[in-house]
C-alpha cells in the first residue's frame, strides 16, 4: 500500500476517532451535570471529594461503552475497503498501527498544551482529565494546579500517565475492532462485488 494510502487512511481514523472523542467527553460532562443535581437536591452539602469520585466511576464505564460502541458502527465504513488495496503480506495490526496511532499522539500532544482543560483538550479527552484531576493531582498534593495553573514538570509526567493507562484500556478493544473488520475485508477480497457492501 503506498504511503499516500497509509495518510489518507490515517486522516479517515483522526477524523473518526475526534468525532467519538468529542460525543464520549459531551456524555462524561452531562454525566458530571446530572450527578450534581442529584446530590444537590438531597440537600446535603456534600464534599467536592465525594462528587469526583462519584463522577469517575460513572464516566469510566460509559465513555468505555460509548466509545467502542461507535467505533465498532463507524470502523465498518473504513477498514474492509483498506483491505482491498493491500499488498499481499500486510498484516493487521502493523496497518492498525499507522492508522490509529497518529490520531491518538496529537489528541495526546493536544492535551498536554493545556493539561486537558475542559473549555480546552479535554473536550477530547475527558476521562484522562478526570483521572489527572482526581487521582494525580490529590495524591500529589497538587490540587490548586487548576485554579493557577502553575503546571510543574511531575504534573506533565501524571497527566502523561493517566492518559497512556487510559489509552491502553480503551485502544485494546479497539484494535480488536480494527482486527474483527481486517478479517470480513479480507473474507471479501475475493469477491469484488463485496468490495463496497459495507454493512453486509
Amino acid at each position: 500500500m503506498k504511503k499516500s494510502y497509509y495518510i489518507k487512511n490515517a486522516i479517515s481514523y483522526s477524523v473518526v476517532a475526534f468525532i467519538v472523542y468529542y460525543f464520549a467527553s459531551y456524555c462524561c460532562r452531562q454525566i458530571g451535570n446530572i450527578l450534581k443535581s442529584v446530590l444537590s437536591d438531597g440537600g446535603v452539602n456534600y464534599p467536592i471529594g465525594l462528587f469526583n469520585t462519584l463522577h469517575l466511576l460513572l464516566i469510566i464505564p460509559a465513555a468505555l461503552i460509548f466509545t467502542w460502541t461507535m467505533f465498532f458502527y463507524l470502523l465498518r465504513l473504513t477498514i474492509p475497503p483498506i483491505y482491498f488495496e493491500l499488498e499481499n503480506g500486510r498484516k493487521w495490526y502493523s496497518v492498525a498501527f499507522v492508522c490509529i496511532m497518529p490520531a491518538e499522539i496529537i489528541r495526546l500532544i493536544y492535551g498536554l498544551t493545556d493539561m486537558g482543560n475542559l473549555i480546552g483538550s479535554a473536550r477530547f479527552s475527558f476521562v484522562p482529565t478526570k483521572l489527572f484531576d482526581t487521582l494525580w493531582c490529590n495524591m500529589t498534593n497538587r490540587g490548586a494546579v487548576r485554579q493557577h495553573e502553575n503546571y510543574i514538570f511531575t504534573d506533565y509526567i501524571g497527566y502523561t500517565l493517566c492518559y497512556v493507562i487510559w489509552e491502553i484500556v480503551c485502544l485494546t478493544v479497539v484494535f480488536f475492532i480494527f482486527k474483527y473488520y481486517w478479517n470480513i475485508g479480507e473474507a471479501r477480497k475475493d469477491d469484488k462485488s463485496l468490495k463496497n457492501s459495507f454493512f453486509k
